[in-house]
C-alpha cells in the first residue's frame, strides 16, 4: 500500500519500473506481487506544482533546474528544515544543483534554516547559500 510521490515527468519511467516483473532474482516485493496474485498495491501520485502532505506539515514541490529535471524537494516549515534528496552533494564549492536547489527556494518563497540530502549531513542553509551566490 506504499504511496509514491513524484514529479509527473517521471510518471512513464516509474510506471514501466513498477509493472515490470522481476523474474530471475525476485526481491520480497515481488514475491509479495506474485502472492497477491500479481498486484503490487501502490499508488503513484505525480505532479507538476508543489503541494502539501499531512496536513500541511511538509510542502513537497519540483526543483526544476536544467540538470534536477523532475526532481522534488521536501519542506518541513516548523522545522526550518528542507531535504533535498539528492540535489545537494557537497557545499566547498558551487555545485549546479544547489544552485538549482537554492532558485527553487527562492521562486517558492522559503527560507531554510538547516538542509540534509542523501550526501550532505545536516547543514546550515547559510553553508549553501555562501558556497553557491546567487547569480
Amino acid at each position: 500500500g506504499a504511496i509514491i510521490v513524484s514529479h509527473a515527468i517521471s510518471r512513464p519511467f516509474l510506471s514501466q519500473l513498477l509493472d515490470r516483473r522481476w523474474r530471475l532474482a525476485p526481491d520480497a516485493l515481488e514475491r509479495s506481487r506474485s502472492a497477491k496474485g500479481g498486484a503490487l498495491g501502490y499508488q503513484l501520485v505525480t505532479r507538476t506544482g508543489g503541494f502539501d502532505l499531512a496536513g500541511g506539515r511538509i510542502r513537497v514541490g519540483a526543483i526544476d533546474g536544467i540538470g534536477s529535471e523532475g526532481a522534488l524537494y521536501a519542506w518541513f516549515p516548523a522545522q526550518g528544515f528542507l531535504w533535498a534528496g539528492d540535489y545537494i552533494q557537497e557545499v566547498n564549492r558551487p555545485s549546479q544543483y544547489a544552485i538549482e536547489v537554492r532558485a527553487a527556494m527562492r521562486r517558492d518563497g522559503i527560507a531554510p534554516q538547516r538542509v540534509a540530502a542523501q550526501h550532505l549531513p545536516l547543514t546550515p542553509w547559510t553553508t549553501v547559500e555562501q558556497a553557491n551566490p546567487e547569480r
